[in-house]
């Protein structure tokens, strides 16, 4: 097993330059409050948390205010959770940001499993995001709510031991495997759009098939973590031809924000 890298600035330079940018990208009001990315990365490491992955939004042709949306990942090695067979997880800081004047500044928390590389983002009351416009603050005031966030992530991971606890049925873990089928393909789960949804026979049994033996079981953490991979990873077939991963960042965290949130209706009240 192989332990959590963390990436240094000129690595994660070379995958989020955005991150590292001095200005907005494009001409803002005067209200506008630049929100440095590389002050909450050397802000993180004084926590303890440093970079362990992050992404770009691609620029379209002639295109600034498109290229302005990133994110990063932290992780902190003094907090782990260890699970059975060598199951390894670190909960995430993710930081989103754009320097256009378009969005806000994010703050959300997510899980870093080892044995798979993979992250997925926790949606819960638990783990509730925090969205900061850039403008009507100081950027002080938005250091201190981050900074008290990151100290209280270790303690709010309970709801990875409750996934662990809930045994769901056979038809209970293909409503999980569709579930991520939609979302994946852009449709929600509850909306009408599903009595239309064509999709292969065998490919829900595709889904929830284990990459890897650790992951079998019939617990809410194991199947979940089966389809969040797939989801995000592809390698599954879908009427006959082979899916591939997700390269977009913005799409990534969407899609597991939401298979999160499904999942957490599989836990008993």
């Amino acid at each position: 097993m192989k332990d959590l890298e963390y990436l240094s600035k000129d690595q994660l330079r070379a995958k989020v330059p955005l991150a590292f940018a001095e200005g907005p990208t494009r001409e803002v009001s005067s209200k506008y409050v630049f929100a440095n990315t590389e002050t909450v990365i050397d802000d993180m490491a004084t926590l303890g948390w440093y970079p362990v992955d992050g992404g770009q939004r691609k620029a379209r042709v002639n295109s600034t205010t498109e290229y302005s949306p990133h994110m990063v990942k932290f992780a902190n090695k003094d907090v782990v959770i260890e699970g059975k067979n060598d199951d390894i997880s670190y909960p995430q800081v993710i930081v989103s940001n754009r320097h256009d004047g378009l969005g806000a500044f994010g703050f959300m928390a997510g899980m870093y499993r080892l044995v798979c590389s993979n992250g997925l983002v926790i949606a819960t009351a638990e783990f509730a995001s925090l969205k900061v416009a850039h403008k009507g603050y100081t950027f002080d005031e938005l250091r201190e709510v981050v900074g008290k966030r990151v100290e209280a992530l270790p303690q709010q991971v309970e709801v990875m031991n409750q996934m662990k606890e809930v045994e769901l049925e056979p038809h209970q873990k293909r409503t999980l495997a569709l579930d991520g089928l939609l979302l994946r393909s852009g449709i929600k789960p509850t909306s009408e759009a599903v009595k239309d949804f064509q999709y292969d026979g065998h490919v829900i049994d595709d889904i929830l098939t284990p990459v890897r033996k650790m992951d079998e079981g019939n617990d809410l953490w194991s199947v979940f973590n089966v389809v969040q991979e797939k989801m995000v990873g592809g390698g599954f077939r879908a009427n006959k031809r082979v899916i591939r991963g997700i390269n977009s960042f913005e799409k990534d965290l969407d899609l597991n924000k939401k298979l999160f949130s499904r999942a957490m209706e599989l836990i008993p009240a």
